[in-house]
């Protein structure tokens, strides 16, 4: 009986054809079992790096409507803080205007009223001296004899009446 299949003892083709049979079953065992799973892979990582693209692109617009949102809140904030201070001044200032104003009046009240007791003073002198006068001048008028007191008495009358 013949030998249907022989072997073939020569080394090296044995090893091309083995390694010629191996490449070729990963390729189809690739093609059958890998490959639509790899492919599924593929469009999954594209949608994922599509959907990452999108994010990126409206987290970069967020970025732009919060940097001109901040910039607008910098602007009214500096505006706000322009006119507190404006109005803090003017309120010190009308506040220091008042003040003075009152202190202005104290001080007039209180010259008017030194001035009035100084006047007050003054007149109070001026009588004083009058009446120490005429009590010194009727002192003398009344030490006169009747002759004299005549006399003066028809003196003073004649002044009086020019």
């Amino acid at each position: 009986m013949e030998h249907i299949i022989e072997f073939n003892t020569n080394i090296l083709e044995t090893n091309l054809i083995n390694i010629l049979l191996l490449f070729g079953l990963l390729l189809y065992a690739n093609n059958v079992s890998f490959k639509a799973s790899l492919e599924s892979r593929q469009s999954e990582i594209a949608q994922n790096i599509e959907n990452a693209q999108n994010n990126v692109n409206e987290a970069l617009s967020y970025y732009s409507l919060a940097e001109k949102n901040i910039e607008k809140t910098y602007l009214y904030i500096n505006l706000w803080k322009e006119n507190y201070q404006k109005a803090k001044v003017n309120l010190i200032n009308s506040k220091y205007e008042n003040i003075k104003n009152l202190i202005n009046e104290i001080f007039q009240a209180s010259e008017n009223l030194i001035e009035s007791f100084e006047q007050k003073t003054n007149l109070s002198l001026q009588r004083y001296a009058i009446i120490l006068t005429t009590g010194k001048l009727l002192k003398r008028f009344f030490s006169f004899s009747l002759n004299e007191k005549s006399k003066m008495l028809s003196l003073i009358i004649s002044n009086l009446g020019e």
